[in-house]
């Protein structure tokens, strides 16, 4: 699995995170959000879960902006067209074969007026976006730090090159 390109398993990740939310995620949204009033306990838990979906769906963002940093924007909208394809692709084949309320756009925009989805994909856009450019930039402060040991170890090694010649 090493030898694994990392958009093969990004594309794994999101195959199996869009069965994840289709199972746990949606279904939890749907029933949570049908009732009338939400006490205390039922905001935090959608809140909750809100945030555990995101932060899963931006674990491969952030990684692939590490590994990728010197164009951390591309990063960022590489993995969300991965996103974004195969949500559309798994949720129209769930939509023709589910007889619920399941929608195509489910798993990639909220909201039920036109202008909420296109708002809600383009936030999610720019948090992709912004994530790769993060991990980009963790990345580079770490390789420079190293860049710098390095370059200290090479200056004692010709040092001692050097006091070893005399």
């Amino acid at each position: 699995m090493a030898d694994f390109p990392f958009l093969g398993k990004a594309v794994i990740y999101y195959i199996a995170l869009f069965f994840g939310y289709y199972f746990l995620f949606y279904r939890y949204f749907n029933n949570t959000l049908d009732q009338q009033l939400l006490g205390l306990r039922d905001t935090l838990l959608l809140t909750f879960a809100l945030i555990l979906y995101l932060l899963l769906v931006l674990i491969p963002v952030y990684l692939w902006g590490r590994i990728n940093c010197n164009h951390p924007i591309w990063s960022g909208v590489e993995m969300f067209l991965c996103y974004a394809f195969f949500f559309l692709v798994l949720g129209g084949i769930t939509a023709i074969l589910d007889a619920g309320d399941w929608s195509v756009l489910n798993g990639i925009s909220a909201g039920a007026s036109a202008w909420i989805r296109i708002i809600s994909v383009l936030l999610l856009f720019a948090l992709f976006v912004l994530v790769a450019w993060w991990g980009s930039r963790s990345a580079v402060s770490r390789r420079c730090e190293m860049e710098k040991v390095r370059d200290e170890k090479e200056k004692e090694q010709e040092e001692q090159v050097f006091l070893d010649s005399d």
